[in-house]
């Protein structure tokens, strides 16, 4: 389903959402049992994956790249049984398209029967995401960019989902030019000192934050010491916020 807004509406099926609980925010979060190598064992997954559309990562090979990662996501929200919801973010909250919402059918007793056929499975829906993925980004602002705004997106999912565990994945190159200017950090008290002074969303029923991609622009590449900086500060930022984990990586799939 595409849409221009994230729907708060109850996905159909089984919904599952995670949250890994930090010793920081343990007396917040949920107290579901983790299960960082393998499905929640008495919580619903839900998997929340936003990508980042904008003009300042639009290298050649991003959207191999995105769709890459998102297929990795949805694997394993058909291992789980999870529902997934993708969806594609631009220049603001409003600036934002619904490219897939719901559950993958897998038959199987256990996680690892799941697990063996989760691959073929997701292939099978992948062109549909392709499909939505090429629309966006033909109908997306690729002006100004909103990262932060995405963090609010996945405060949506988790209130929609208060007892379910959620993981979040960012796929963003890091550059907002609406909240603040991470591409202009310099060093690691400059980084914390900026995500200090803006204002977080509560995502204390996240159990596990990732973006993926931070620094990966088009065009010329920004030095070794702004990517650390801006790392540090989306680090900081999603501490804050009150999620159980937070990682921030340059990688890409």
């Amino acid at each position: 389903m595409t849409s221009t807004t994230l729907a708060r509406t109850t996905l159909a099926g089984f919904v599952s959402l995670s949250l890994l609980s930090a010793a920081a925010c343990a007396q917040s979060a949920p107290t579901h049992s983790p299960a960082p190598n393998g499905c929640p064992v008495d919580a619903p997954l839900a998997l929340f994956a936003g990508i980042d559309m904008t003009g300042s990562g639009n290298y050649d090979g991003r959207a191999a790249s995105d769709l890459a990662t998102v297929e990795a996501v949805a694997v394993r929200a058909a291992t789980c049984a999870g529902e997934l919801i993708v969806v594609a973010h631009s220049s603001s909250s409003g600036s934002t398209v619904t490219l897939f919402e719901g559950s993958i059918e897998v038959r199987g007793a256990t996680e690892a029967a799941r697990a063996r056929k989760a691959p073929e499975a997701v292939e099978a829906i992948m062109p549909t995401i392709e499909a939505a993925y090429e629309a966006a980004s033909s109908i997306l602002p690729t002006t100004g960019s909103d990262v932060l705004g995405m963090f609010s997106l996945v405060a949506e999912v988790d209130e929609q989902f208060p007892d379910a565990h959620l993981e979040a994945t960012l796929i963003s190159d890091g550059v907002d030019t609406v909240s603040f200017a991470p591409s202009s950090l310099t060093s690691s008290d400059e980084a914390v000192a900026a995500a200090d002074q803006l204002p977080v969303p509560d995502l204390t029923g996240v159990e596990m934050l990732t973006m993926i991609g931070i620094g990966h622009v088009a065009g010329e590449p920004l030095t070794t010491t702004t990517v650390e900086a801006m790392k540090v500060a989306y680090e900081r930022f999603g501490e804050r916020s009150g999620a159980a984990q937070t990682l921030v990586v340059t990688e890409r799939r």
